[in-house]
């Protein structure tokens, strides 16, 4: 429910959401969260695929070895992404020094 709220918000008003994006963007601590949206996105969906478990252990595949390696990564995913909600929001005007001035 809450994604199509904010889709529709999105539809509704579009110029308000690429400025916020382009506002969080340019903030100097959305690296990290950033990375933490990429890990959690990309890396741990090709790292939990259980097709590359079951080629690289074979007949050894064991579930649980296959979580303990993934759950401190996918932990490592939030972490950045809440210390880089962190960041921005204790931090609003801090803008990055290699963009242009407005």
């Amino acid at each position: 429910m809450p994604i199509m709220a904010f889709s529709l918000y999105g539809f509704s008003e579009p110029k308000a959401v690429v400025h916020a994006f382009s506002a969080l963007a340019t903030h100097n601590s959305s690296a990290y969260f950033l990375c933490g949206i990429l890990i959690e996105l990309v890396w741990l969906r090709l790292y939990g695929m259980g097709f590359l478990w079951r080629s690289a252990l074979g007949e050894s595949y064991l579930v649980v070895v296959k979580n303990a390696a993934e759950e401190p990564t996918l932990t490592l995913g939030y972490l950045l992404c809440i210390g880089g909600l962190i960041f921005i929001t204790r931090n609003p005007v801090t803008r990055n020094p290699y963009t242009l001035p407005d």
